[in-house]
Protein backbone atom coordinates (compact mmCIF):
# COMPACT_ATOMS: atom_id res chain seq x y z
CA UNK A 1 0.00 0.00 0.00
CA UNK A 2 2.85 2.35 0.62
CA UNK A 3 3.94 1.78 -3.04
CA UNK A 4 0.55 3.32 -4.39
CA UNK A 5 0.90 6.07 -1.47
CA UNK A 6 3.55 7.38 -2.90
CA UNK A 7 3.65 6.34 -6.88
CA UNK A 8 -0.39 6.92 -7.24
CA UNK A 9 -3.37 4.74 -8.70
CA UNK A 10 -2.50 3.36 -12.38
CA UNK A 11 -5.82 1.52 -13.22
CA UNK A 12 -6.00 -0.62 -16.61
CA UNK A 13 -9.46 -0.80 -16.44
CA UNK A 14 -12.44 1.28 -14.93
CA UNK A 15 -14.91 -1.59 -13.88
CA UNK A 16 -19.30 -0.16 -12.98
CA UNK A 17 -20.76 -3.32 -11.60
CA UNK A 18 -23.33 -3.96 -8.77
CA UNK A 19 -23.05 -3.26 -5.51
CA UNK A 20 -24.19 -6.78 -4.47
CA UNK A 21 -21.51 -8.54 -2.37
CA UNK A 22 -21.43 -11.85 -4.11
CA UNK A 23 -20.20 -9.60 -7.34
CA UNK A 24 -16.19 -8.68 -6.54
CA UNK A 25 -14.28 -7.67 -9.91
CA UNK A 26 -11.23 -7.98 -8.35
CA UNK A 27 -11.65 -12.07 -7.86
CA UNK A 28 -12.83 -12.52 -11.39
CA UNK A 29 -10.52 -10.69 -13.04
CA UNK A 30 -7.59 -11.66 -10.96
CA UNK A 31 -6.83 -8.17 -10.53
CA UNK A 32 -3.99 -6.80 -7.93
CA UNK A 33 -4.61 -3.55 -5.98
CA UNK A 34 -4.31 -0.93 -8.24
CA UNK A 35 -5.45 -3.00 -11.26
CA UNK A 36 -9.05 -1.50 -11.31
CA UNK A 37 -11.02 1.31 -10.65
CA UNK A 38 -14.22 0.12 -9.35
CA UNK A 39 -17.58 2.10 -9.33
CA UNK A 40 -20.36 0.14 -7.32
CA UNK A 41 -23.76 0.88 -7.38
CA UNK A 42 -26.79 -1.69 -6.87
CA UNK A 43 -28.56 -2.05 -10.64
CA UNK A 44 -25.70 -0.27 -12.49
CA UNK A 45 -27.44 2.88 -12.42
CA UNK A 46 -25.18 5.73 -13.55
CA UNK A 47 -25.81 9.01 -12.27
CA UNK A 48 -23.56 12.27 -12.73
CA UNK A 49 -21.38 11.20 -9.38
CA UNK A 50 -20.71 7.62 -10.79
CA UNK A 51 -19.99 9.97 -14.62
CA UNK A 52 -17.68 12.45 -12.96
CA UNK A 53 -15.71 9.35 -11.16
CA UNK A 54 -15.41 7.44 -14.28
CA UNK A 55 -14.18 10.77 -15.85
CA UNK A 56 -11.84 11.28 -13.08
CA UNK A 57 -10.47 8.03 -14.25
CA UNK A 58 -10.57 8.04 -17.82
CA UNK A 59 -9.17 11.97 -17.80
CA UNK A 60 -6.62 11.92 -15.13
CA UNK A 61 -5.53 8.45 -14.46
CA UNK A 62 -5.16 7.64 -17.98
CA UNK A 63 -7.35 4.09 -17.93
CA UNK A 64 -8.44 3.75 -21.65
CA UNK A 65 -10.95 0.20 -21.04
CA UNK A 66 -14.22 0.73 -19.32
CA UNK A 67 -16.51 -2.68 -18.81
CA UNK A 68 -20.00 -2.69 -17.20
CA UNK A 69 -20.52 -5.87 -15.50
CA UNK A 70 -23.79 -6.94 -14.58
CA UNK A 71 -25.13 -9.87 -12.81
CA UNK A 72 -27.71 -12.78 -12.97
CA UNK A 73 -30.41 -12.56 -10.35
CA UNK A 74 -29.53 -9.09 -9.42
CA UNK A 75 -31.96 -7.82 -6.70
CA UNK A 76 -32.38 -4.30 -8.44
CA UNK A 77 -33.34 -5.55 -11.52
CA UNK A 78 -35.94 -8.01 -10.14
CA UNK A 79 -37.33 -5.05 -7.84
CA UNK A 80 -37.97 -3.54 -11.05
CA UNK A 81 -39.88 -6.03 -12.54
CA UNK A 82 -41.87 -7.84 -9.81
CA UNK A 83 -42.04 -4.96 -7.13
CA UNK A 84 -42.71 -1.30 -6.84
CA UNK A 85 -40.42 -0.25 -3.97
CA UNK A 86 -40.59 3.22 -2.12
CA UNK A 87 -37.88 4.74 -0.26
CA UNK A 88 -35.10 5.54 -1.78
CA UNK A 89 -35.00 2.42 -4.08
CA UNK A 90 -37.29 3.98 -5.80
CA UNK A 91 -34.52 6.02 -7.60
CA UNK A 92 -32.96 3.26 -8.91
CA UNK A 93 -35.74 0.57 -9.59
CA UNK A 94 -37.59 3.71 -11.79
CA UNK A 95 -33.96 3.99 -14.28
CA UNK A 96 -34.29 0.38 -14.32
CA UNK A 97 -37.77 0.40 -15.63
CA UNK A 98 -37.04 3.19 -17.90
CA UNK A 99 -34.16 1.31 -19.43
CA UNK A 100 -35.59 -1.96 -19.55
CA UNK A 101 -39.23 -1.05 -21.13
CA UNK A 102 -41.80 -3.86 -20.66
CA UNK A 103 -39.34 -7.06 -20.49
CA UNK A 104 -40.01 -9.46 -17.76
CA UNK A 105 -37.43 -11.86 -17.94
CA UNK A 106 -34.18 -10.86 -15.66
CA UNK A 107 -31.61 -11.97 -17.65
CA UNK A 108 -32.97 -10.59 -20.55
CA UNK A 109 -33.06 -6.99 -19.13
CA UNK A 110 -29.60 -7.16 -18.31
CA UNK A 111 -28.53 -8.07 -22.36
CA UNK A 112 -30.92 -4.81 -22.83
CA UNK A 113 -28.95 -2.45 -20.68
CA UNK A 114 -25.52 -3.82 -22.19
CA UNK A 115 -26.33 -2.38 -25.63
CA UNK A 116 -28.84 0.45 -24.91
CA UNK A 117 -28.43 3.26 -26.69
CA UNK A 118 -29.61 6.30 -25.48
CA UNK A 119 -29.75 10.25 -26.70
CA UNK A 120 -26.45 12.09 -25.82
CA UNK A 121 -28.20 14.86 -24.76
CA UNK A 122 -29.64 12.03 -21.64
CA UNK A 123 -26.34 11.71 -20.60
CA UNK A 124 -25.65 15.01 -19.99
CA UNK A 125 -25.34 17.77 -23.14
CA UNK A 126 -21.83 17.57 -24.49
CA UNK A 127 -20.53 15.12 -22.50
CA UNK A 128 -20.41 11.83 -24.76
CA UNK A 129 -18.37 14.18 -27.13
CA UNK A 130 -15.64 15.93 -24.12
CA UNK A 131 -15.01 12.21 -22.79
CA UNK A 132 -14.87 10.01 -26.04
CA UNK A 133 -12.99 7.40 -23.78
CA UNK A 134 -16.40 7.41 -22.03
CA UNK A 135 -19.31 7.08 -24.52
CA UNK A 136 -18.62 6.99 -28.42
CA UNK A 137 -21.43 9.23 -30.21
CA UNK A 138 -22.46 7.77 -33.06
CA UNK A 139 -23.47 10.31 -36.08
CA UNK A 140 -27.49 9.59 -35.30
CA UNK A 141 -27.13 11.48 -31.88
CA UNK A 142 -27.00 8.37 -29.96
CA UNK A 143 -24.46 7.23 -27.46
CA UNK A 144 -23.65 3.63 -26.83
CA UNK A 145 -21.94 1.17 -25.18
CA UNK A 146 -20.96 -2.63 -24.45
CA UNK A 147 -21.10 -5.19 -21.28
CA UNK A 148 -20.29 -8.13 -19.79
CA UNK A 149 -22.37 -10.53 -17.76
CA UNK A 150 -21.14 -12.37 -14.77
Amino acid sequence: MEHFARNGQKPYAIVIGCSDSRVIPERIFHAAMGDLFTIRVAGNVIDDHQLGSIEYAAGHLGTKLILVLGHTQCGAVTAAIDHDPGGYIKFITDEIKRAIGDEKDDYKAAESCFSLRIPCKTVRPGFAEQSQRIFFCEGDGLCGGNGFTH
